[in-house]
């Protein structure tokens, strides 16, 4: 029991005393005459609070947990909306200033347009704020409301009761704006958006980038998969114009190197993105490439199992290195793509030119082909691949993958811009309109408990 909680204690006991002495005054004035049992209910009312306070915060606990709501899941999200909206303003600025003289006109379009991302922000931080005023101090507001609901002839109950309610309603509802988010207004908007966005990270099981490949989708208990983007330097962005493909579960992405689709560490799309609550249509994804080493110049090098250690050294356009360990035996498998070919491969000191005897067969796919070899490793070993490739210049390929790049970039950037304009919007108005929910069951529930600031006095 706090100090409020004994004080509220205390103030209960005065006026059960007070209203027995009322109660029994031979005095026959109606108007102080009623404040006898006014003060005798308060008291017992009081107490009762008192004593049950912890057993109303427990219930308290347990609706929370009973909605599904969750206050690390809700910080979190509110954060990174927050975040987000920072990182688009930050962009937006750049792009202000950059074309403010050549392009005036379109400067003054996108400082509104940030101006009504700040008011978002503005909200989001406010309901950041709130939240951690409310998470760690929600015993001591509802126990201060108890104290001034407690003081004779309901002078604070009003005031008490907005306190007491404030810190119960906010605590349990406002870990559910997240739900109240996805399911009231980021559910109706998927059915109008005209996309999705997809970014992020491709590494190894040792935690370095894969520099290339295709991000693929595969279906389930299927040979079939679709293209999702292509990997460059360790990372992916994609515009999703279909939004099914968000919702199903069906289909797992896995990487596409050189004929070989490698799986992932996330087993399906909906179940990473299900955390982006407030920006469903933005969504980021950290993969972990299983059984993939590296893919450099055309040649894919994988492993099975997984060994104790791998570092890269060396990369260039005829050579890869890198030390390797096996507790038990690896085998070690060296994927090459036309034009790219073997010359050797150089394990510690010894080097294996006749690699017909590790290759183990010819892989396909489409117009593109390649060879695959094996190796057997144990223990720690250094090892070196030797490789050549035709040079082949076509100068119309070159031009129209620059372009193709040029218009892929200037759709992406104005399908972002238009789906986090979109998000912001919404989440401005559902934070607003939240609120006013909680505040109205705040009020609601004050008036239930004590009247809104109804203290009378002795007439």
């Amino acid at each position: 029991m706090n100090l409020f909680l004994l004080i509220a204690y205390y103030l209960a006991l005065l006026s059960f005393y007070l209203g027995v002495l009322i109660y029994s005054l031979p005095i026959p004035i109606t108007g102080l005459k009623r404040w006898g049992p006014r003060l005798l209910s308060d008291a017992f009312f009081v107490a009762t609070l008192v004593v049950g306070f912890d057993l109303i915060i427990e219930f308290a606990n347990y609706l929370l947990q009973l909605l599904g709501a969750s206050w690390p899941i809700f910080t979190a999200t509110i954060a990174m909306a927050a975040g987000s909206e920072l990182f688009l303003l930050s962009i937006l600025s750049e792009i202000s200033s950059f074309i403010y003289k050549a392009m005036p006109t379109i400067a003054s379009l996108i400082n509104i347009l940030s101006s009504k991302i700040v008011y978002s922000l503005y909200i989001l931080l406010f309901m950041y704020t709130l939240a951690l005023f409310i998470k760690y101090g929600h015993y001591l507001i509802a126990s201060l409301g108890v104290a001034l609901m407690a003081i004779p002839f309901r002078i604070a109950r009003g005031a008490g009761a907005l306190l007491f309610a404030f810190s119960l309603v906010f605590y349990v509802g406002l870990p559910l704006y997240p739900w109240f988010y996805s399911t009231f207004v980021a559910a109706p908007l998927i059915h109008e958006a005209p996309g999705a966005i997809l970014d992020g990270r491709v590494v190894n099981m040792f935690g370095s980038p894969i520099m290339s490949g295709k991000l693929i989708l595969l279906e389930s208990n299927s040979s079939k998969y679709m293209v999702l983007a292509q990997v460059a330097n360790g990372k992916f962005y994609t515009v999703i114009r279909n939004l099914s493909i968000l919702m199903s579960s069906r289909l797992r992405p896995a990487l596409l190197v050189n004929g070989i689709a490698f799986y992932t560490n996330v087993t399906s799309i909906p179940q990473a993105c299900m955390h982006y609550l407030l920006y469903p249509f933005l969504c980021t994804l950290n993969l972990e490439v299983k059984g993939l080493l590296l893919y450099r110049e055309n040649v894919a090098v994988f492993v099975k199992p997984k060994p104790s250690l791998f570092r890269l050294s060396t990369v260039n356009s005829t050579l890869i290195a890198f030390n390797i360990a096996c507790t038990n035996e690896c085998q070690l498998y060296i994927s090459t793509k036309n034009p790219t070919e073997l010359v050797s491969i150089c394990i510690d000191n010894k080097c294996l030119k006749d690699l017909n005897k590790l290759c183990i067969g010819e892989w396909s796919l489409g117009k593109e082909r390649g060879y695959i070899f094996r190796i057997h490793i144990h223990g720690l070993h250094k090892v070196r691949i030797y490789i050549t490739k035709a040079v082949s210049f076509n100068l119309v390929k070159l031009f129209i993958s620059i372009a193709n790049y040029i218009v892929f970039t200037a759709k992406v950037f104005g399908l972002t811009f238009l789906l986090i304009m979109l998000m912001s919007y919404a989440a401005l108005i559902s934070s607003i309109v939240y609120l006013s929910v909680l505040i109205t069951i705040t009020i609601g529930l004050a008036r239930l408990l004590g009247g809104w600031f109804r203290g009378r006095f002795i007439p």
